[in-house]
């Protein structure tokens, strides 16, 4: 099955689902401007509502904590349960997109105004940053070996190795916006209008 490859979509509450992250193998949370934070099953069962403050455009974790971002500069790492912010960590960067943790307290992420791929320390210190092969990205994750990036320009899906070189890619319905790892497979965000967040293939 080609990367990007729709394997099923999970209806959730809202219309412009941005911001997803996939937690314990069970939980999905989902934010929308209209109906905020959710914590659903993997059915797409509501369970609970959090309460946030703003925008939310991605969703990660670092060291049982959640890392989510509001497209500007920071990066909130926040309480899990109630999304209590904990401390702001300040990046050069300028319009982030979406999270992901890399390991060792590094974190990736993607910036739509600079068109970047950047990876930061847990203090938001720039390690690196190359060009995005798409011209907006919106979602990023990591598998432990590859790079996955969301373009919302070219509604593809790049597989790019730990250097930013492309090594496949694929089209998505939808409007792509932040990834996570689900299992083999990868969970997108979708910003069409239709109430749902979807499962695409990893491959």
């Amino acid at each position: 099955m080609a990367l990007g490859t729709t394997i099923k979509w999970i209806n959730v509450l809202g219309t412009w689902n941005w911001a997803v992250f996939y937690s314990d193998g069970r939980l999905i949370v989902g934010f929308d401007p209209n109906v905020g934070v959710w914590y659903y099953d993997t059915d797409g069962t509501p369970i609970y509502q959090l309460t946030t403050a703003g925008w939310i455009s991605g969703f990660s974790f670092l060291a049982n904590t959640i890392l989510a971002v509001a497209s500007n500069n920071y990066i909130f790492q926040v309480e899990s349960r109630h999304l209590i912010i904990l401390r702001a960590i300040i990046t050069n960067f300028s319009q982030i997109r979406d999270v992901t943790h890399f390991g060792s307290g590094k974190i990736l992420l993607v910036d739509s105004d600079l068109q970047l791929c950047g990876m930061v320390d847990k203090n938001g210190k720039t390690i690196k940053s190359w060009s995005t092969p798409g011209g907006a990205p919106m979602g990023v994750t990591f598998d432990g070996r590859n790079i996955y990036i969301a373009d919302d320009k070219t509604h593809l899906i790049y597989c790019c190795d730990i250097d930013g070189n492309v090594i496949s890619s694929g089209s998505v319905i939808g409007l792509p916006r932040s990834l996570t790892r689900y299992g083999k497979d990868l969970l997108m965000g979708d910003a069409s209008s239709s109430s749902r967040v979807i499962v695409v293939s990893r491959r």
